[in-house]
C-alpha cells in the first residue's frame, strides 16, 4: 500500500507538470513559467494521493466485508450482507460527488459586486500582485480556485484542485461518520453532508480528528496520511484567510496535544509539514516571502472590520442559531466532565472544534443573509466531532455514558438544523431535488473536463447584446493603453473592456473597513504607482451614505481629478498634475454631543466648497463584546438640506472616522458634474443629526466627537468658455441637448418657450390651454430614477383633452421602460394627434409622468413642446 501511494505521487507530479507545459489555451491567459505552475500543481499531488488512496482504502475495506459476511450465508443474506458492507462504500462516493466543484466554471452574467471580485482574484493570480500590499481582501492567492466565476485561465490547476478537493472533503466527511459509534446518527451525519458539503473550516475541524487519531501511531502509512491532511490544510489557508486561522488553530492544538503525550516527534512533523508546504504554496502562486507579513497584518485587519457588513438574520434564524451553539457547548461540557484525569489534554482534544465552530457562527451571523445557513448546517457535524474527539483520551467511565448523550443531544441539533434548512427562502425541497441531480450528473461533468475540446468559458462567450450593453467604447477610446482603477465596485467592467486595470489595495471601496484601509488606499493614490484614469461612479451597499466608503480617498477625487466623459451610468476621471494644490483643507468647527442631537452646520464659504465630516464615536466594552461575538450596530444620519428635504442613510462608525462629504449632497453623477463645472448649483446639507435606535445605545458610549472642515479651492470661480460649457453640458445632460433648469418660470412656461424644463419628481402634472388652431402636440420626456432609488419598472407618459367643463375627451397614454444605465437613456420623442371629433372642443391639455408597477420614484425632464397647426 505505501509503495502503491508513493507511485502515485510520483506519477501524478509528472502528469502536473506536462499538463502544466502542454497547454496553449491555458498559457495564453496566464503568463507565469511553467516551473511555476507545475509547482501549484504538485501542491495538490499529495491532496490528491490522499483522496485516491482513502477510495482505494474504502472499496478494499468493502470488499472484504463482504467477502466475510458472505461465506456461510444464503442467497438473501448474501444481499443484506453486501448492503451493510457497501453501504459505507456508496456514502464514500457520494460525499465526493456532492463536494466536487469546478472553479471558473460559470460564465460571466453580471458586472455588479458578486460578479466581479472573483475575477479580480484571477486577474491578481495572472499578474503576481502581491496579497496584503497590492490587493488586500479576505480571500488569499489561491482564492480564484474556489469562486464560480473565472476569466478562462488557469483550466488545469482549477481541474486538478476540484478532483482533489472533493476527494480530500469526500474521505475527511467518510471518516467524521466512521468514528460516529452509533449507526443511526452516522447515516444521518452523512445524509446531511451529501445535501450540505461540508465548509473549509468544518474540514478543518474534521482534519484535527484524523491526525489526533494517527500520529500516535508511527506507521509510514499514518505518516503519508497525515502528509496528506497537511497539504489539505494549506491549500485551503492560502485560499482565504479564515481558512488559514482555522487551519492554524487545527495544527497548533494537534501539535499541543503531542507535545503533553510527550511524542515530540509527531509534533514536530505536523508543524514543519503544514508550515513548509504552506511556504511552498505561498511561492508558487507567485507571491514574494517578504509580502506574507503584511498579508497577515492586512488580512487581520479586513476581517475585524468585516462586522461593517452587519446584517440582522430573518425571524427565527438567531434563536435556532443560538439552540444550536448552546448545545455544542454542553456537548462539550459533558464531554470534558465525563472525564475524571487529563483534563486539561481533554480540554485541548476538543478546543479545535470550538474554534472552528465560532469561526463557522462569525462567518454565518456577522452578515445574515444567508450564511447563517452554513453555521446551522454545521451544527450536527461539530457536535459528532466534539464527541468523537475524545477517543483517545476516553476513560472507562466515559465510555457508556459519552455515546448516550451524544445521540440525545446530537439529535436535537439536528432536527432544529433540518427545521432551520427547510424554512422559507433556505433550502427547500426544490433545492435538494437540483443538488441530487447535480450529483447524479457529476460524474459526466469530471469526465467532460478530461475531454480535448474542453475549455473554460471566458468573457468573449458572453451573449452578444449583454456584451454591447457593457461596453464603454468611447472610455476605451479615450484611455487606451493607460492604467485605469473602478469606483466603487462593478470591477467586470474592466475586463470586459480589456482595459489596462490597476486597482487599489481595497479594490472594492465598501471594504475599506477600518482607517487604516483607508489611509493605505488613500497612500496608494499619492505614491504615483497609481491608475492615471478612475472609472466612477457613487454607489454602495446596505442604505450607507455612500461618502463614507473610501471618505478620505473619494474627497481626494473630487478636488484632484478632472471629468473627460461620461458614459453609461459611469464618469472617466484624469489625475491632474502631480504637486499642483487645488486647495486646501482646514478645520473650522468640532465638538462633542450625545446622539440624537442635531450638529449645525454653518453657511459654506463659496459655492465650490467641501464640507467633511470625522466621526470618533467608541464602542463601550459591551458594544466590543456583541461585536466581536455575534456583530455590531451601526449609526443612523439624518441629513438636513438647505431646501427642507431630509436624506437618511447608514453611517458605520469606524468608516467615519478618517472623513468623509457630508456638504454638499452629492447623490448623482449629475450631482457631482454640476458640483465641479459650477452649471448645477448644488444642494447643501444645513444640519446633521447622529442616532441610535433604542436597543442599541447601550453599544455605544455616551457622547461621540466631531470635527467638520471645509475646503476652499484655490482659483477663484470663472466662467466656462462655450467650447468648455458645451462639452460639460454634453456630460450633465446626455438625453437632452441643453441644460434643464427648476427656476422660474414655470415648467409650462418654459417647455412652450423652446427650453428644457427642469426635473419633476414622478408623479407630475402640467396644464396647458390649447390653441384653437391646434391639432396636436411634440415634444419630449427623459425618465431618471429619483436620488437612493431603484430604477422603477416603467413610467407612464398620459396626455388628456379637457373641454371647458373639464371633463375628458380625449386620452393617451405610453409606458416608457428605463433601461439599466438610466442616467443615460435617451429622450422619448412624441408626436400627438388630436382625434378630428374635438377641434375646437377642447380648452385644456394636461400632461401626466407617474411609475408603474412599484413604489420607486421617477425624475421626468420635459423637452420643448410645439402646437401642431392644422392646415
Amino acid at each position: 500500500m505505501d509503495s502503491f501511494c508513493l507511485n502515485a505521487i510520483l506519477r501524478l507530479s509528472v502528469f502536473a507538470e506536462s499538463s502544466a507545459i502542454t497547454q496553449p489555451h491555458d498559457l495564453s491567459a496566464f503568463n507565469a513559467p511553467a516551473s511555476s505552475r507545475g509547482a501549484m500543481l504538485d501542491l495538490m499531488v499529495m491532496q490528491l494521493a490522499l483522496g485516491i488512496g482513502g477510495g482505494i482504502v474504502v472499496a478494499a475495506q468493502a470488499m472484504n466485508r463482504f467477502r466475510s459476511a458472505s461465506r456461510s450465508q444464503d442467497g438473501k443474506s448474501r444481499f443484506v450482507a453486501a448492503l451493510s458492507a457497501f453501504g459505507p462504500f456508496a456514502a464514500w462516493l457520494l460525499l465526493v460527488l456532492s463536494a466536487y466543484e469546478l472553479s471558473g466554471s460559470t460564465g460571466i452574467t453580471g458586472v455588479a459586486l458578486d460578479s466581479s471580485w472573483p475575477l479580480v482574484l484571477e486577474y491578481a493570480a495572472q499578474h503576481h500582485w502581491q496579497f496584503g500590499k497590492d490587493i488586500i481582501y479576505t480571500m488569499g492567492p489561491l482564492g480564484y480556485l474556489y469562486t464560480d466565476l473565472g476569466l478562462g485561465g488557469f483550466q488545469w490547476e482549477r481541474v486538478t484542485f476540484a478532483l482533489s478537493q472533493a476527494l480530500f472533503s469526500g474521505y475527511v466527511s467518510w471518516q467524521m461518520g466512521l468514528a460516529v459509534p452509533n449507526r443511526f446518527l452516522r447515516a444521518a451525519l452523512w445524509v446531511l453532508l451529501v445535501l450540505l458539503p461540508p465548509t473549509p473550516v468544518l474540514l478543518c475541524a474534521g482534519v484535527a480528528m484524523l491526525i489526533a487519531r494517527n500520529v500516535p501511531r508511527p506507521a509510514p502509512i499514518q505518516y503519508l496520511e497525515t502528509g496528506g491532511l497537511c497539504s489539505a490544510c494549506a491549500i485551503m489557508a492560502l485560499i482565504k484567510f479564515t481558512n488559514l486561522m482555522a487551519a492554524t488553530l487545527v495544527l497548533a492544538c494537534v501539535v499541543l496535544h503531542c507535545v503533553l503525550q510527550r511524542r515530540a516527534r509527531p509534533a514536530i512533523l505536523v508543524s514543519l509539514a503544514f508550515l513548509m508546504i504552506f511556504l511552498f504554496g505561498w511561492s508558487a502562486s507567485g507571491q514574494a516571502l517578504s509580502s506574507l507579513p503584511a498579508y497577515l497584518r492586512n488580512s487581520w485587519e479586513i476581517s475585524t472590520g468585516y462586522v461593517a457588513l452587519s446584517y440582522p438574520p430573518s425571524t427565527g434564524m438567531l434563536e435556532l442559531g443560538l439552540a444550536i451553539a448552546i448545545g455544542l457547548l454542553i456537548t462539550a461540557t459533558i464531554c470534558l466532565i465525563s472525564f475524571k484525569e487529563k483534563k486539561l489534554r481533554m480540554l485541548i482534544a476538543i478546543a479545535p472544534v470550538l474554534g472552528c465552530a465560532f469561526l463557522s457562527w462569525k462567518h454565518g451571523f456577522t452578515r445574515a443573509d444567508g450564511h447563517e445557513l452554513q453555521f446551522i448546517a454545521s451544527g450536527f457535524p461539530f457536535a459528532c466531532l466534539l464527541a468523537t474527539a475524545t477517543f483517545q483520551e476516553r476513560t472507562p467511565s466515559g465510555i457508556l455514558r459519552w455515546p448516550m448523550l451524544l445521540t440525545a443531544i446530537a439529535t436535537i441539533i439536528l432536527v432544529f438544523s433540518a427545521f432551520a434548512v427547510s424554512g422559507e427562502n433556505k433550502l427547500t425541497a426544490a433545492h435538494i431535488r437540483s443538488h441530487l441531480l447535480k450529483i447524479e450528473k457529476a460524474p459526466a461533468r469530471i469526465a467532460h473536463t478530461f475531454a480535448p475540446s474542453f475549455q473554460l468559458p471566458r468573457i468573449g462567450d458572453t451573449g452578444s447584446r449583454a456584451m454591447d450593453e457593457w461596453k464603454l467604447p468611447e472610455i476605451n477610446r479615450l484611455v487606451g493603453q493607460s492604467t485605469v482603477d473602478i469606483f466603487n465596485y462593478q470591477q467586470a467592467y474592466a475586463f470586459i473592456n480589456g482595459f489596462n486595470y490597476l486597482p487599489r489595495p481595497v479594490f472594492q471601496s465598501y471594504s475599506s473597513y477600518t482607517p487604516r484601509l483607508q489611509r493605505l488606499n488613500l497612500e496608494h493614490f499619492h505614491d504615483g504607482n497609481s491608475a492615471k484614469f478612475l472609472l466612477f461612479r457613487p454607489e454602495t451597499i446596505d442604505t450607507r451614505l455612500s461618502w463614507i466608503d473610501d471618505g478620505p480617498l473619494l474627497l481626494t477625487l473630487l478636488t484632484d481629478c478632472e471629468p473627460l466623459v461620461r458614459e453609461k451610468g459611469f464618469l472617466l476621471l484624469r489625475r491632474r498634475n502631480e504637486g499642483a494644490s487645488s486647495g486646501i483643507w482646514k478645520d473650522i468647527a468640532s465638538g462633542t454631543t450625545s446622539w440624537g442631537r442635531k450638529v449645525e452646520l454653518l453657511p459654506p464659504s463659496g459655492s465650490r466648497t467641501l464640507r467633511a465630516l470625522r466621526v470618533d464615536a467608541p464602542r463601550s466594552l459591551a458594544g466590543k463584546l456583541r461585536q466581536f461575538g455575534y456583530q455590531g450596530s451601526n449609526v443612523q444620519m439624518i441629513q438636513k438640506l438647505d431646501d427642507g428635504s431630509k436624506i437618511t442613510r447608514t453611517l458605520v462608525p469606524e468608516m467615519a472616522a478618517e472623513g468623509f462629504l457630508i456638504s454638499p449632497s452629492l447623490r448623482s453623477l449629475a450631482d457631482v458634474l454640476g458640483w465641479q463645472t459650477g452649471l448645477l448649483a448644488a444642494k447643501n446639507v444645513t444640519s446633521c443629526t447622529l442616532s441610535l435606535p433604542e436597543e442599541s445605545k447601550w453599544q455605544f458610549k455616551k457622547k461621540f466627537g466631531y470635527v467638520l472642515s471645509e475646503w476652499m479651492p484655490n482659483d477663484s470661480p470663472h466662467a466656462l468658455d462655450p467650447g468648455q460649457a458645451a462639452k460639460f453640458k454634453g456630460m450633465l445632460f446626455p438625453y437632452l441637448p441643453a441644460a434643464p433648469q427648476q427656476s422660474q418660470p414655470p415648467l409650462e412656461d418654459r417647455v412652450l418657450n423652446g427650453l428644457e424644463a427642469g426635473t419633476a419628481r414622478a408623479p407630475t402634472r402640467l396644464e396647458f390651454v390649447v390653441p384653437a388652431n391646434a391639432t396636436g402636440l411634440a415634444g419630449r420626456i427623459a425618465a431618471e430614477c429619483a436620488d437612493g432609488d431603484k430604477p422603477p419598472e416603467s413610467v407612464t407618459f398620459r396626455a388628456t383633452l379637457l373641454d371647458a367643463e373639464g371633463k375628458e375627451i380625449w386620452r393617451h397614454e405610453t409606458i416608457y421602460t428605463p433601461k439599466l444605465h438610466r442616467e443615460d437613456e435617451g429622450a422619448h420623442q412624441w408626436n400627438l394627434d388630436f382625434p378630428g371629433n374635438t377641434n375646437g372642443a377642447a380648452r385644456q391639455l394636461v400632461l401626466e409622468s407617474s411609475t408603474t408597477k412599484t413604489h420607486n420614484r421617477a425624475l421626468t425632464w420635459w423637452g420643448p413642446l410645439a402646437w401642431k397647426n392644422g392646415p
